[in-house]
C-alpha cells in the first residue's frame, strides 16, 4: 500500500507528501458522509474545486506558472478549510473562502514556500469577517446524525464520543479518524511527534492547573485540537523547520489556546477564534522561532533568547485578545489585505530580482 502510493505519486508527478496528507483525510470525508449525507461532501468538493481553479488561473495569468496544482498544497489547504466549516455552509461561502485562502494565503506572496500564514486558517477568517451571517446560519441547523447511532443503545458514552463528536464543523465529527490520520502521517514520517505531543501536554496540564484555581475553560480535545496538532501546526511552510522550534511552537501554541479561551474567544461571534488566532499568531513568529531555536553542531541552546521570545509572543497574544474583544478584527484583516496586495506588486515589479525566479 505504502509503496503503491509513492509509486503513484511519482508516476503522475504529484507531491508524495501532499498525497499522503490527502489520503489521511479521506476517512474523515467518508465519516462526514455517513453523518450528514451529501451536504458536507459537497462542501469539501466545492472547496477543493474552487481552490484548484483559483490557483490554476491566478498562477497562469499573474505568475506565468503552470502545473502548480500538482504540489497538492491547494488540495490540502482547501480540504482543511472545509473541515473547519459546518456541514451546511452555503456553497458560495465555501467557494469564496477557498479562493481567498489561495489568493491571500498563498498566491499573493508568490506561491508555496513564500507565504507566512496558513491558507486554510486564513480562508476561514475571510469567511468569518465577510460572510459570517451565512456561517452562523449553518451552525444553528439540526446537527443530529442521520445514520450514526451505532453506540446509542450500548450506553458507552466514552466510546461514542471518541467515534462521534457532533459539534460544529465537519472536521470535528470523528476524533478517532483524525487520530488515525495523524498516526498514518507519523508512520510515513511526513510529520514529527514534537509539536502534537507538546501541544497536548500543555493543554492537559494548563486546563487542570487552572481548575485548581477555580478557572474552568470550556475545552474539548476533539476536532480543532487534532486538526491543529496533526495537520496545521505541522505544515512545513508556515511552521518551524527544526526540532527545537517544533517543541517550542507546540508549547506556545498550547499557551496561546489557553489565553484565548481565558478571554472568551469561543462563544457567539468569536466561535473557534481561539483556534484560528492561535495558529495565525504562531505563523507570524515562525521566522524568528527558526532563527533563535536552530543551533549548529556543538552549539548550546540559547535559553535566555528563547524565553525572551516566548514572553514577547505571550504578551502579543494577550494584547491581541483584547483588540479582538473590542471589535477590531475586521480592521486587522483589512490591513493584511493591503499588505498582501503590496507584496504581490512587489513581486511583479520588473526591476525586482524576485521576478526572474518566477
Amino acid at each position: 500500500m505504502v509503496n503503491f502510493i509513492d509509486t503513484f505519486a511519482k508516476k503522475h508527478k504529484l507531491n508524495p507528501v501532499g498525497l499522503d496528507v490527502v489520503i489521511s483525510l479521506i476517512p474523515g470525508v467518508i465519516f462526514a458522509f455517513l453523518a450528514y449525507g451529501i451536504s458536507p461532501v459537497l462542501v469539501i468538493i466545492t472547496s477543493v474545486a474552487s481552490a484548484i481553479l483559483t490557483e490554476y488561473l491566478f498562477s497562469l495569468i499573474f505568475l506565468n506558472k503552470k502545473g502548480t496544482v500538482k504540489d497538492m498544497t491547494c488540495v490540502i489547504s482547501s480540504m482543511l478549510l472545509a473541515f473547519l466549516l459546518p456541514p451546511f455552509t452555503p456553497l458560495y461561502t465555501v467557494a469564496f473562502g477557498a479562493s481567498m485562502a489561495m489568493i491571500f494565503g498563498k498566491l499573493a506572496f508568490g506561491g508555496i514556500g513564500k507565504n507566512r500564514f496558513n491558507p486554510a486558517v486564513m480562508g476561514r477568517e475571510f469567511i468569518t469577517v465577510f460572510l459570517f451571517s451565512t456561517l452562523a446560519g449553518s451552525l444553528i441547523k439540526d446537527h443530529s446524525p442521520r445514520y450514526l447511532h451505532i453506540f446509542d443503545k450500548m450506553n458507552l458514552p466514552f466510546i461514542d464520543r471518541i467515534l462521534w463528536d457532533p459539534v460544529g464543523n465537519i472536521g470535528n465529527y470523528s476524533p478517532l479518524f483524525l487520530i488515525l490520520g495523524g498516526l498514518y502521517l507519523l508512520y510515513k514520517k511526513r510529520i514529527t511527534f514534537h509539536t502534537p505531543l507538546c501541544l497536548f501536554l500543555v493543554l492537559l496540564l494548563g486546563i487542570n492547573i487552572l481548575k485548581m484555581f477555580g478557572i474552568y475553560l470550556p475545552y474539548s480535545f476533539g476536532g480543532p485540537t487534532l486538526i491543529a496538532a496533526f495537520y496545521i501546526a505541522t505544515d512545513p511552510v508556515t511552521t518551524s523547520n527544526n526540532k527545537n522550534g517544533k517543541i517550542f511552537q507546540g508549547i506556545l501554541l498550547g499557551i496561546f489556546i489557553l489565553i484565548f479561551l481565558f478571554f472568551g474567544l469561543n462563544f457567539g461571534i468569536f466561535k473557534y477564534k481561539y483556534f484560528t488566532l492561535s495558529i495565525l499568531s504562531l505563523n507570524l513568529f515562525v521566522p524568528t522561532i527558526n532563527k533563535i531555536t536552530k543551533t549548529k553542531e556543538n552549539e548550546p541552546f540559547n535559553i535566555i533568547k528563547t524565553l525572551g521570545l516566548a514572553a514577547i509572543m505571550i504578551i502579543f497574544v494577550i494584547l491581541l485578545s483584547n483588540v479582538i474583544i473590542l471589535g477590531y478584527l475586521n480592521y486587522i484583516l483589512y490591513f493584511y489585505i493591503l499588505y498582501a496586495v503590496y507584496k504581490f506588486f512587489q513581486i511583479k515589479t520588473p526591476n525586482n530580482k524576485k521576478l526572474a525566479a518566477v
